[in-house]
């Protein structure tokens, strides 16, 4: 089974702290404006973050799926296999039975095959004899023609949907490769995107902005230690003019 992802701790974090920043910079009264240039960049990286996290959600929902699928494919698999043993136990019988059935034969042929009867001479009881052997060695053969039929049905169906279920396990690892290589994909954007968060937070217009009364050093640092509420109410607090404590 292959487990769900989640966006990373430090993607979710960022992306949290520019959300913050927004509601106070694009708040009504806001005391400083932020130029178009970091308004698209911020734009920008919110739009990729709803992207990589709509990434991250189709992707769980896949793996759910795939995962379904690997169950079931597990349990058909199983099932599949738990018939092996009884079939070859079957086939061993049909085997062992045709040794007896030819010596049955042979002991026939033996006593009675091309030989011709006098009934004048007391032999009917010869003849109903080989009929008798004869009868009942018909009557097994056609039994076991019958059951080696059934049989040799039953590998069929075997080997039938063992081919089905290997080409269904070399799907599976197909799906599996692919989900990897999404999953790769993500972190490969997800990564880039803190690059460009890094970037961003720490080029000089940046600074200038957040850096006003105080916001880089109390409520950036708030939102990275994961204090989202305070963050808000920091930030919030400094537009109000209040204590951002």
């Amino acid at each position: 089974m292959k487990r769900a992802k989640k966006m990373g701790l430090v993607l979710t974090m960022a992306s949290v702290f520019i959300v913050v920043v927004l509601m106070v910079f694009f708040s009504p009264g806001a005391s400083f404006a932020i130029s178009s240039d970091i308004q698209n960049q911020i734009a920008a990286l919110e739009n990729e973050n709803d992207d990589i996290q709509k990434g991250y959600n189709d992707l769980n929902g896949d793996i759910g799926k795939y995962n379904i699928v690997e169950k079931q494919l597990e349990a058909d698999i199983s099932d599949n296999e738990a018939k092996r043993e009884p079939i070859s136990n079957k086939v061993s019988a049909l085997n062992s039975e045709k040794e007896s059935i030819n010596s049955d034969v042979a002991a026939y042929n033996a006593e009675c095959g091309g030989r011709t009867f006098y009934f004048d001479r007391g032999e009917r009881p010869a003849y109903e004899r080989c009929v008798s052997i004869k009868n009942s060695a018909e009557t097994r053969v056609q039994s076991w023609e019958a059951r080696h039929t059934q049989v040799q049905n039953e590998i069929d169906a075997f080997n039938e949907a063992a081919t089905g279920l290997k080409q269904k396990t070399e799907e599976q690892k197909t799906a599996l490769a692919n989900l990897n290589d999404r999953e790769k994909q993500l972190q490969a954007r997800e990564a880039a995107w803190i690059r460009k968060y890094n970037l961003l937070i720490n080029s000089p217009a940046f600074r200038q902005l957040v850096t006003a009364e105080g916001i880089a050093k109390e409520c950036k640092k708030m939102a990275e230690h994961g204090d989202l509420e305070g963050a808000h109410r920091c930030l919030q607090g400094i537009w109000d003019g209040a204590n951002p404590r």
